[in-house]
C-alpha cells in the first residue's frame, strides 16, 4: 500500500507541470556564436631517462627539467605557468626472444606549461627540442574570457529564439506572451579560426613545430524556448 502512496505522489508534478503547458505555444530554436582571441596557449612535455643506477637515473632527469625551465623563465614565462608533475621511477625492461629483460631504471616526469602570449610560441618550442626530451604535445588554445563569451552567447541565443518567435505569430496576426519554456541544446567551445592547419596536432621531435598565428576561439549557445501564443 506504501509503495502506491508514493509513485501517486511522485506524479503530481509532472500532471502540474502538463497542465500549465496546455496553452497555445510557438517554439522556436536559435544558435549564437561569440568570437574571442586567444590569449593563453597550453602544452605539455615528457622527460624520460633510463640508467642502471636509479640515482643516476634521477639526477639526469633532474638535470633536463632545469634546462627547461631555465628555457622557459628565460623567454619570459612566470615560474607560476611552469607546473612540474612528480617524477615517477619504474624498473625498465625490453623483450628479447619472448622474455623480458630488465634494462635499468626510468625515470619520467610531465611539465605543464601556459604562454600569456601567444606570439612566443614558436621561439619557445623551437628552443626546447634542442633539449633531451620524450614528447612534447599541443598547443591547446584558450581564453581568459571564455566565461564571459559564454554569457553573451546564451543571451544572445535568447533574444534570436524571440525574434524568430515573433516573427511567426505577426506573419499569422498574431503575438507572443511570456516565454513558457528555455531548454539550452547545446552550449561550449566549438574550436579555432586563424591557425594554420597543423598547428593543434602533437609535435615530433624529428622536426620544428609549425608556426601559426594567433586567431580566435569560437563559443556557441544553442536554445529551444516556448512562448504563449496570443490571439
Amino acid at each position: 500500500m506504501r509503495t502506491y502512496i508514493i509513485a501517486f505522489i511522485l506524479t503530481l508534478p509532472c500532471l502540474a507541470l502538463g497542465q500549465s503547458l496546455d496553452i497555445p505555444l510557438v517554439t522556436t530554436t536559435a544558435t549564437a556564436e561569440i568570437y574571442v582571441p586567444v590569449d593563453e596557449v597550453h602544452f605539455n612535455l615528457t622527460i624520460s631517462q633510463k640508467d642502471a643506477d636509479i640515482s643516476a637515473a634521477r639526477n639526469k632527469n633532474i638535470e633536463v627539467a632545469k634546462k627547461v625551465t631555465d628555457i622557459l623563465k628565460s623567454k619570459g614565462v612566470p615560474a607560476k605557468y611552469i607546473q612540474t608533475a612528480a617524477m615517477s621511477v619504474d624498473r625498465n625492461y625490453v623483450r628479447n626472444s619472448g622474455f623480458k629483460k630488465w634494462d635499468g631504471f626510468i625515470c619520467t616526469q610531465k611539465i605543464y606549461v601556459c604562454l600569456l602570449d601567444p606570439a612566443k610560441y614558436d621561439a619557445i618550442v623551437d628552443e626546447l627540442l634542442t633539449t633531451d626530451l620524450a614528447s612534447l604535445k599541443g598547443p591547446e588554445f584558450k581564453s581568459s574570457k571564455l566565461s564571459e563569451a559564454m554569457e553573451k552567447a546564451r543571451g544572445k541565443a535568447i533574444l534570436l529564439a524571440k525574434k524568430k518567435a515573433e516573427q511567426f505569430a505577426s506573419t499569422l496576426g498574431q503575438s507572443i506572451g511570456p516565454a513558457k519554456l528555455i531548454e539550452e541544446i547545446s552550449s561550449g567551445q566549438t574550436g579555432t579560426l586563424s591557425y594554420s592547419n597543423d598547428s593543434s596536432s602533437n609535435l615530433s621531435l624529428e622536426g620544428k613545430s609549425q608556426s601559426f598565428e594567433p586567431g580566435q576561439l569560437r563559443v556557441q549557445s544553442s536554445v529551444t524556448v516556448s512562448f504563449e501564443l496570443k490571439e
